[in-house]
This record gives structure tokens, sequence and C-alpha cells, in this order.
């Protein structure tokens, strides 16, 4: 919904997160092979890594602005959602990203809030202004 306002580094980024987090349980099953698909095609490309860039934060700096870093986290957690549920591996990825993106409490839960309804509309392709708007503004 909002990857495309990311740098092309950012985007990296992202992808390298995304892959991370889809694999955190071990099991990469249809419905996330195919919310990676959706979020490839949003991007305009693979979300293929380099494994180094999957062990490390290092490039955490390229997230340079709060936005970029909601965004990012955001898109994670719809990402997250194709299983319907954030289990426990995923809930210690996003924790401790979110302290490594300054990123609130607070914050978290709203994104966490909107990131179901975000699920929800990239399943039908669907657009929704208000979602985003109420979106665009916790992203600032």
């Amino acid at each position: 919904m909002f990857l495309n306002e990311l740098t092309d580094p950012q985007k990296k980024m992202f992808m390298a997160l995304a892959k991370r987090m889809v694999l955190a349980d071990w099991q990469l099953e249809e419905h996330e092979k195919t919310a990676i698909a959706r979020v490839e095609a949003e991007l305009g490309q693979s979300l293929d890594v380099d494994p180094q860039d999957l062990m490390s934060n290092d490039n955490l700096t390229v997230l340079d602005t709060d936005r970029a870093r909601r965004i990012v986290y955001y898109e994670l957690l719809v990402l997250a959602h194709a299983d319907l549920k954030i289990d426990a591996s995923e809930r210690h990825v996003f924790d401790d990203l979110a302290v490594e993106l300054k990123i609130s409490q607070q914050i978290m839960n709203q994104l966490e809030t909107l990131s179901a309804d975000g699920y929800s509309l990239m399943l039908v392709n669907g657009r929704d202004d208000d979602h985003r708007a109420a979106v665009d503004a916790v992203l600032g």
C-alpha cells in the first residue's frame, strides 16, 4: 500500500526483513507465498535477497525517517497476517524490530490494529481511502 514511497535501498531492506519474518517459523506456506507474490507485484521486483542481508540489521540505517521506518513496520505486519495470526516467533521479530526502529508501543499497537484490515484489502486488491488515510495519519 505504501511500499512505493520507499527508496530502492529502503525497499531492499524491507525485502530482507520480510523474508526473515516469513521464515521466522521455518515454514513457507501457500498463503505466505501468495502474500509475498502480492508484495513483489507492488514493488515490481522479487523478494530475493542476499543471505547476509537476512542475518543482520546493519542496513537499518537506510530507514532514515520515522515515516520510512513505520511504513516498513506496517507492511511487515500486513504480510504477517497471511496466516491470520502473528505467532510467537513472529512476535519476537516484531518486538525486536520495533526497538531497533525506535517505534513506540503506542504506534506499534496502532499499526498492528490497522494491518489486519490492510491484509484484507491486499487480498481483494481493494482500495479503501478511509483505511489508507487512517494508516497515513499513524505513519506521520
